[in-house]
């Protein structure tokens, strides 16, 4: 059975972090400083970082 959000109806739940805003928060900094914060985030810059190494840099993306 799948388990149920806090008020007991299914897909409905209550998240304190975006209710104080820092979910935003960590958002805009993040893409403000150009850092990844989520785990495939990471893992995915980490990659491109050793494909770069690797064979040279191929990632033409414009800085913003």
């Amino acid at each position: 059975m799948a388990k149920r959000g806090l008020f007991g109806i299914p897909g409905l739940s209550f998240s304190w972090k975006r209710a104080v805003g820092l979910t935003g928060l960590r958002l805009k900094a993040s893409r403000k400083l150009g850092v990844p914060t989520t785990k495939m985030g990471i893992e995915r810059r980490v990659g491109a970082m050793l494909i770069g190494a690797l064979f040279g840099n191929t990632n033409k993306r414009k800085k913003r």
